[in-house]
């Protein structure tokens, strides 16, 4: 039965005691609610974090709470309107589904869903009074009848984004890659792919489908026939869309996180917009909107905004304490944030003092102990840190941190310089590190929005919560992924306990938790012991009081434990004697894997650990997710998967990938040929012969002979697959003209360019790279083709001393290997440009640009050794064949060696081979060698 209330209230305050999760316009209500006393223009419903549904009245001036509606004990996820003109129907997180009267607010039926838990939304048939289409944000959709509650279908999909019913009996659904429509009578499906992306959304709505990407929109009928498309200039890059309604034919209405609203009217032959930003600097979690352009909203700190007729109008939402923090130096003592701005020192349920934070919202509290003193940090909505010594009422001090709210505060186990490091988060995932003893701010970057971060000290993790609910645990010893939960509620909290110093016998751990913007306190080790924060509220505190009880009784046994809210709302204990649980990184999804990435090299940069060994661990434990992220268009994936390619490459080459490797190249992927250059890139990083199929090879120079135009060069991309060893191409003879193909696009490609951006690059794997590319030529092939390619790296060579010691080498082999001694006339042209080769009919000496001397007699190499540390500038043979002279330019050295007679193994393992070593002499840049009788000579600069 729900609670008529009348209340006497101010137009900017909503005196809730709940957090709202969700909200439904239900305009002109019937019955005992619409008594015109009450003098309601509208309503709207409200559900909220803990089950109940608020029944709000709007006078155009003020919100009044109507009826309160108890159907539900877990969060609200979906409300809307069905046929019947009288009733609405909501569902909870737990598949509860519940049917409402507008009249007075009786409940109808409510029955439990046969569906996974999940963030549900909730849809009514458009046709069928009795049919309600369920979906959850990255699973499936259900089909129920609201009469009988049973589930009538399933339609397995993955990772659905969006979905909406027809005026038929067609459902028109999004994916993160495709656009589908289902129609339920005949089951027929049709789905057409696209290439996902991080920037790139698609929205399903009543009336087709709407593709934004940045400040691009475009507009599709239900059938995904293009209609228009308008560029929104004022629409911020990376501005994330919250919803997108388009239920009148001729209207479409958008909203962002940030509040910006855009109105898109359709004309017969063209689209306009108008653009409107609400005043509220706050993330919207929540709208609707009706089919007069008007639309409210949850703003992340509870309050609702309303935009209609009347103007714009916000209602701040009362919260009582927003935030709370455990002392650190007394466990019997919290600090604990209010609406009015104010920082108050409890001791239980006794306050004590009272802290001045007047210029801006507390968004979040910490504490810590540092040279004998407590002091109290704040994080502000305006991004301000904030500090408070623990006897003073007035801030210490205060500078901008952030440029957004800071919604975590951590202090990190690194003390620099004796100061300790705190580490804040800011609600755009940016985040900055700073130091007791000074202001100093280290700025790290962050692309992706975490919900908070927490430290566990005592097991020394570190926890990064996101807003798709995921969590990263990290040990701070070294900057590994624990473990990552996926799988949790997104509105799930973390509740922390500490092991501590017996301060109080009767008290020897405690533990917080918030629930619905009220806080406990409890002792682990009697949970009988509640302490509520809000003792004028039993009744929450007997909610608590069932909650805590349903933890594990064996917990009472440790003194380091910490507890999560699990999707059951059960707890679940992770103990330092247990090994943590949680999903491996490498299944979970890209967002995760690159989360992690910033995460483990900002702790990287903490610690001071070698982040080359960081990036490696990275790619053995996410291989298979790195290569499906190569999908992914958004800079700021490629930015961090980009570098990784070569790291890939080399642990396809030392693990025994094989398996892993045929399961991501299957006959499927050939579809996405003609989508992705990425993804040809990255079959290329990863296949050899034994792993190459040999279907791929005519798709893929199909491929890459229709992508190269004026405008798009894949020549880099030929060049990939020629340096990673793919010899598929040559075996059989109609790949022929394939390899031509490459050999064409690399003559056109400037490949000294390519590797010198490489070189100059601050990538540690580069050496890698060079040597993987001397072991593809270094490897039996045909003639013809490597003496293309040799040729072509040997005219570029003029730019980049690294492309010309690859063409010398081979070149060197083809003449060994394989007889060719016409290409010994190749030779004398990088001789004339580099002086650093010289050859006979039976020997080639090669000086490379690191300062080694390579010799090759006729069907072998005798050696590779060091000679200098900077590069030979001169090489010279003597008439007999059997002295060489090797200079170096820039340290005036040189040493004269002995070849013949056979050598074997290093030429400094046999002293009597060095013949002589001294400075050059003379001035000038080129070094001249002059032979004389018997192996004589004299070498000078001129």
């Amino acid at each position: 039965m729900p609670i008529i209330v009348s209340t006497e209230k101010t137009n900017t305050v909503l005196p809730s005691q709940f957090k709202y999760s969700y909200v439904h316009w239900l305009g002109n209500l019937l019955g005992v609610f619409a008594y015109k006393e009450f003098g309601f223009l509208k309503y709207f419903a409200a559900g909220t974090e803990e089950g109940p549904i608020v029944i709000f009245g709007d006078t155009g001036k003020e919100l009044h709470q109507v009826a309160l509606l108890c159907g539900h004990t877990r969060t609200i996820t979906g409300i809307t309107t069905s046929l019947h003109p009288d009733t609405f129907t909501s569902v909870s997180y737990d598949g509860v589904i519940c049917g409402w009267s507008m009249c007075d607010g009786i409940c109808l039926y409510s029955f439990q869903a046969n569906v996974k838990p999940g963030y549900l939304k909730a849809i009514n048939s458009t046709t069928n009074v009795d049919l309600l289409y369920l979906w959850s944000l990255g699973g499936s959709f259900y089909t129920l009848n609201v009469k009988t509650g049973e589930t009538q279908m399933i339609v397995q999909s993955f990772g659905i984004t969006s979905l909406y019913p027809t005026l038929g009996e067609t459902v028109l659904y999004t994916t993160y890659n495709s656009i589908c429509s289902y129609n339920i009578n005949t089951k027929e499906k049709i789905t057409k792919r696209f290439e996902p992306s991080l920037d790139k959304r698609q929205w399903a709505c009543e009336n087709g489908y709407v593709s934004i990407k940045g400040n691009r929109i475009r507009i599709y009928n239900t059938s995904y026939i293009f209609m228009f498309s308008i560029t929104v200039n004022e629409l911020q890059e990376n501005e994330p869309i919250l919803k997108v309604y388009w239920r009148s034919l001729k209207t479409i209405q958008i909203i962002t996180y940030l509040g910006t609203q855009i109105i898109i009217k359709l004309n017969a032959q063209d689209a306009e917009y108008s653009i409107t930003k609400t005043p509220s600097p706050h993330y919207f979690t929540a709208v609707s909107f009706t089919n007069r352009e008007q639309f409210l909203g949850v703003v992340c700190d509870n309050s609702i905004y309303v935009q209609d007729q009347n103007g714009e109008r916000i209602f701040v939402g009362d919260n009582n304490n927003r935030n709370y923090h455990l002392s650190s130096g007394d466990y019997q003592h919290y600090y604990a944030s209010d609406h009015t701005n104010y920082i108050t020192y409890y001791k239980l349920n006794d306050a004590k003092s009272r802290y001045n934070h007047e210029h801006s919202r507390v968004t979040c509290l910490y504490s810590i102990q540092y040279r004998n003193t407590e002091y109290l940090i704040t994080g502000s909505i305006n991004g301000t840190v904030t500090v408070y010594t623990k006897n003073s009422e007035e801030p210490l001090f205060q500078y901008p941190a952030l440029s957004c709210p800071v919604i975590g505060l951590v202090q990190t186990p690194f003390v620099i310089n004796g100061s300790p490091r705190i580490l804040a988060i800011a609600e755009d995932g940016s985040s900055c590190l700073f130091n007791m003893s000074d202001i100093r701010i280290h700025y790290l970057g962050n692309h992706f929005r975490p919900r908070n971060v927490y430290v566990y000290e005592s097991m020394g993790l570190l926890f990064f919560q996101y807003q798709g609910g995921n969590i990263l645990m990290y040990n701070l010893d070294t900057p590994d992924a624990v473990a990552v939960l996926s799988v949790v509620p997104p509105k799930a909290k973390l509740i922390w306990s500490y092991s501590i110093r017996k301060i109080d016998q009767s008290l020897t751990s405690v533990g917080t938790v918030t629930i619905g913007g009220k806080g406990i306190a409890f002792d682990t080790h009697n949970f009988s012991e509640l302490k509520s924060l809000s003792s004028d509220d039993e009744l929450f505190k007997n909610d608590c009081l069932k909650f805590i009880k349903l933890c594990d009784e064996t917990s009472k046994s440790f003194d380091d434990q910490l507890v999560f809210i699990g999707a059951d709302q059960n707890p679940t204990f992770y103990y330092k004697n247990f090994a943590i649980r949680g999903e491996i990184l490498y299944m979970a999804s890209p967002y995760v894997i690159v989360n992690h990435w910033v995460v483990c090299n900002m702790i990287s940069t903490i610690c001071g650990v070698n982040k080359a060994n960081q990036n490696r661990k990275l790619c053995v434990e996410c291989l298979p997710m790195l290569l499906e992220m190569l999908f992914y268009e958004h800079p700021i994936i490629q930015n961090i998967v980009s570098p990784l390619i070569t790291s890939i490459t080399q642990i396809i080459q030392s693990m025994d990938c094989q398996q892993m490797i045929s399961t991501f190249i299957s006959e499927e992927s050939i579809d996405k040929l003609s989508n992705s250059n990425k993804f040809l890139t990255a079959i290329t990083i990863c296949v050899n012969e034994n792993l190459v199929p040999t279907y791929w090879v005519k798709p893929l120079y199909n491929f890459l002979k229709n992508s190269t135009t004026a405008t798009n060069d894949v020549s880099h991309v030929a060049l990939n697959i020629l340096a990673h060893g793919i010899k598929a191409w040559m075996k059989e003879n109609p790949h022929v003209e394939v390899y031509q193909f490459l050999i064409n696009s690399l003559e056109r490609y400037n490949t000294s360019s390519y590797l010198t951006t490489l070189s100059k690059s601050a990538h540690e794997d580069y050496p890698s790279f060079l040597q993987a590319f001397k072991t593809y030529f270094f490897s039996k092939m045909e003639d013809e083709p490597a003496k293309m390619v040799a040729v072509n790296l040997l005219t570029n060579s003029m730019l980049d001393n690294n492309l010309a010691y690859l063409a010398t080498i081979t070149l060197s082999r083809l003449i060994v290997d394989f007889g060719l001694n016409d290409m010994k006339s190749h030779l004398e042209l990088h001789k004339s440009i580099m002086k650093a080769i010289d050859y006979n009919d039976n020997y080639i000496i090669i000086g490379t640009y690191e300062g080694d001397i390579i010799g090759f007699s006729k069907n072998k190499q005798l050696f590779e050794i060091p000679l200098f540390k900077n590069p030979i500038s001169y090489v010279s043979l003597s008439p007999s064949g059997d002295i060489c002279v090797v200079a170096c330019s820039k340290s005036k050295d040189y040493i004269a060696l002995s070849i013949g007679g056979g050598v074997k193994g290093g030429i400094f393992k046999d002293k009597h081979k060095l013949l002589k070593a001294g400075k050059i002499s003379g001035e000038g840049q080129n070094v001249k060698v002059s032979w004389k009788e018997n192996n004589l000579f004299d070498i000078e600069f001129v």
